[in-house]
């Protein structure tokens, strides 16, 4: 949940009817280091029910002087742009009086550079955009001569930096008027479209008054036109959207007649121009009140969004003051529906508004009452969000004692949102002056369960580059065709959001499980598993392993079979990015080599066209298996797994787990054993692309702490030539079980497994799934407990570059939605 200063609420709505939700005070947030629990929170969600609101993270920063972020924009690769003005030195030495502000900030919200600029007068940031390929624009005002001579009072300026922070170019203008930017929108090719407001004669004659300004620009800066609009009171923009065909969309506020007769006060309206700058209409609403545009966004599917503030009637009654309102048009400018929402305060859409890639709507601003729960002080930050038909699905109201605002929010195409804005309390950090700049990153947590009346499980997960993210399993019935017989596997494809983008189903008259699943980061993914039939060639024995690969679509591109006459399972399988996939598990007869005795584990290779290049086969007598399987991207490939033997150390008990590391072409580099006089295994492993690798498992004994009893789950960290660096352990006087660990490339790990006890919560039945996330340095992050009354269980986990984190397995419960049959698979996105 997103909460500051101790105190959060959000608010969800269900079939019109809104539900408060409150955590205990007494269960600190999730995002913060130190976090031992947190509460998940159900509702319904277009099919998924959603957990929580998450903040992943919030950036505070500030001098003892006043500072405001006015701007925020995310590039699709990670990263965030704030912009806006300070009165001290916050990026470098202040130029005099109020400069302007540019700040950029990795996925994990780090601050990577700052840049302070103005001069002697008044210069400020007032918003920003990145283009994709790299660079950051930001607008505002200035009072000086910043890139040129001022025209006079109040300048627009424009300046281009690249992603490393250099500024390429500033252009300035104006008239001898006032005259000031309002929004900036760039379009990936290398056009930037500007909107503002202008006393003169920037682009035409004036038409009286205060008028409303667009104007566009090539890459390199030179203006390709400018179009004035306005009537004979005033005209205002306020926000600029472009749609997937190029056309350009403002909002703002008229006094007089702009796109029809004015309701009465000021109308807020929604223009639309084609690229080059041709007027396909405009269209204006309104009440006899004050009605003002602040925000809009297109879709992508041609419509357009706006939002805005009123004083009036305009989509219900009005609850006092200032309220929120959001208007939905069609490609055509026909309306579709209008929203108001509000408190007997004011309320203010002042951040805008942003349209995801998946049929949501966020709006941002600020609240002085209990919008989306108890006012934490005299003004909070808001963030609420529609989907499509108009429905509220949420809002979530955060604040200190003093006062916040929101003045920004993006999206980043992969689930997360952004917003920024001011405080003048310690929101994401200590306050360091009178007003301090923030920005944060929430995402929605979500939970999706999905099955047949028989037995279905998720056992494997993956994600891909592109914010996707993929289940594998079994089930007995018809999860995502006609079952063949028996178990089959299955390969399930999800969006971020928690879409269910595809799932195929196969198998033979026989067995057959998907027991891992992996992308391969070029679009393509691979499940591995076991079958007793001929699901890619002649059965060798009873069970065989098989590897399968689908394309981004959900195409079978191959399917491989490899076995013996005694047994083969695969239980691991790892893409590595250069078109190779490793595969792991055991085998009771001889795959390559000599059989040593009982279980052998076995790892192999193939090329990208299902070509098997090599197989390893290793063990001691008795069992020997490989559990996990990780590539970390520079040749090498990580195996877990348990012996009961002395595979990589001398034996300290029953059963120990190992790590070993290949080279890409089978050598084995090294091997490491642990455990106690117990039992211990590993069943699952990830490599960190920073050099490191993590094993999860379970231990009877005292592996990496006190044992707890029963069995505990662990996490434990090594360098890439093999050295443990730590162990954590977990557990209550039941039993606690670790599968499946991830690591998300900033350092941080997660584990997921079972609990039968109370490890992070009250157990709500036989079992409960568990979520737990590490630093780099191991110490334990946040966790969460999760189950219903029946048996839950989280098998896998997977993390990709954006911090996205996903967790699978099986319930026999209502977890994620309507229980279907004996066990239902789940996914979830944490």
């Amino acid at each position: 949940m997103f909460r500051a200063a101790g105190s959060w609420f959000m608010a969800l709505a269900t079939n019109g009817r809104k539900r408060k939700l409150r955590r205990s005070p007494s269960l600190p947030k999730r995002r913060q280091p130190g976090s031992f629990s947190r509460s998940l929170r159900m509702e319904g969600l277009e099919g998924r029910q959603m957990l929580s609101m998450n903040v992943d993270w919030i950036a505070q920063q500030g001098t003892t002087a006043t500072d405001e972020n006015r701007g925020v924009s995310a590039d699709g690769l990670g990263n965030v742009y704030t912009t806006g003005y300070t009165s001290g030195s916050l990026g470098g030495a202040s130029a005099g009086g109020i400069d302007a502000l540019l700040s950029k900030y990795d996925s994990s919200g780090a601050l990577l550079w700052t840049r302070q600029f103005g001069t002697s007068a008044r210069d400020e940031g007032l918003e920003v955009s990145a283009d994709g390929l790299g660079n950051v624009y930001i607008t505002g005002r200035t009072a000086g001569n910043l890139a040129g001579t001022n025209a006079g009072n109040d300048d627009v300026f424009v300046r281009k930096y690249d992603a490393s922070g250099t500024a390429l170019w500033t252009r300035q203008f104006g008239t001898s008027s006032v005259d000031h930017s309002s929004a900036i929108v760039a379009d990936g090719l290398g056009n930037i479209y500007v909107s503002g407001v202008t006393f003169g004669s920037l682009g035409g004659p004036s038409a009286g008054g205060m008028d409303g300004f667009v104007r566009k620009y090539d890459a390199s800066g030179a203006v390709l036109w400018t179009r004035q609009f306005g009537t004979s009171a005033s005209d205002d923009t306020r926000g600029i959207s472009l749609d997937g065909m190029g056309n350009v969309h403002v909002t703002g506020y008229t006094s007089g007649n702009l796109g029809g007769t004015s309701a009465g006060g000021q109308d807020a309206y929604l223009m639309k121009y084609n690229a080059s700058g041709t007027l396909l209409g405009t269209q204006q609403l309104g009440t006899a009140a004050s009605d003002v545009g602040t925000g809009v966004s297109a879709d992508g599917l041609g419509n357009v969004y706006i939002t805005g503030v009123t004083l009036g009637n305009l989509g219900g009654v009005n609850a006092g003051d200032r309220d929120i309102f959001v208007s939905k048009y069609d490609s055509t400018g026909t309306l579709l529906w209008t929203q108001q929402l509000g408190t007997a305060s004011l309320d203010v859409p002042s951040g805008g508004m942003v349209a995801d890639a998946f049929g949501g709507v966020y709006i941002s601003g600020r609240t002085e009452g209990n919008l989306g729960g108890t006012s934490a002080g005299a003004s909070d930050a808001f963030v609420t969000k529609y989907d499509a038909s108009g429905t509220l699905l949420w809002t979530e109201q955060f604040g200190t004692s003093g006062d916040e605002e929101t003045w920004g929010i993006s999206t980043d195409g992969f689930g997360s949102v952004y917003i920024s804005g001011l405080t003048n309390g310690s929101l994401g950090g200590a306050n360091v002056g009178l007003e301090d700049v923030w920005v944060a990153r929430i995402h929605e947590d979500w939970i999706a369960q999905l099955g047949t009346a028989s037995m279905d499980e998720a056992r494997g997960s993956s994600t891909d580059e592109l914010g996707n993210v993929y289940i594998s399993g079994f089930t007995l019935g018809n999860l995502g065709g006609t079952n063949a017989g028996g178990q089959d596997g299955y390969v399930s494809k999800y969006a971020v959001d928690g879409t269910l983008l595809w799932t195929r189903q196969f198998g033979t008259t026989g067995h057959d499980i998907a027991f891992s699943v992996s992308a391969d980061g070029l679009g393509n993914v691979y499940a591995a598993g076991y079958t007793a039939g001929n699901l890619g060639g002649a059965n060798a024995g009873f069970l065989d392993v098989f590897v399968t690969k689908y394309s981004a679509s959900g195409t079978l591109l191959w399917t491989q079979q490899l076995g013996s006459i005694g047994d083969e399972i695969a239980y691991g399988i790892s893409a590595d990015g250069l078109g190779n996939v490793y595969v792991g598990g055991y085998t009771t007869d001889v795959l390559a080599g000599t059989s040593a005795g009982g279980y052998d584990a076995f790892v192999c290779k193939y090329d990208a066209s299902g070509v098997l290049l090599w197989t390893r086969q290793f063990g001691v007598v008795g069992q020997d298996m490989v559990t996990g399987v990780s590539a970390d991207g520079l040749g090498g490939v990580y195996l877990s797994g348990h012996t009961y033997g002395s595979l990589g150390g001398a034996s300290a008990g029953l059963s120990d787990a190992f790590i070993a590391k290949y080279d890409a072409s089978g050598t084995q580099l090294w091997g490491n054993q642990i455990g106690t006089s117990g039992q211990d295994s590993a069943s699952g492993v990830s490599a960190d692309g920073l050099g490191n690798v993590y094993i999860s498992g379970t231990t009877e004994g005292s592996l990496g702490g006190t044992h707890m009893g029963g069995n505990d789950a662990y996490i434990a960290k090594y360098n890439s030539s093999g050295t443990l660096l730590w162990i954590r352990q977990l557990g209550t006087t039941a039993y606690d079980l670790g599968y499946a660990v991830s690591t998300d490339g900033m350092g941080n790990a997660y584990l997921v497994g079972r609990t039968d006890g109370n490890l992070f919560g009250t157990n709500a039945g036989a079992q409960d799934a568990f979520f737990t996330k590490y630093d780099a340095s191991g110490t334990l992050l946040w966790t969460e407990q999760l189950g219903t009354s029946g048996t839950d269980i989280a098998y896998t986990v997977s993390a990709d570059s954006l911090g996205n984190v996903f967790a699978a397995g099986m319930t026999s419960g209502s977890l994620g939605g309507p229980f279907i049959g004996v066990r239902d698979a789940w996914i979830a996105r944490l």
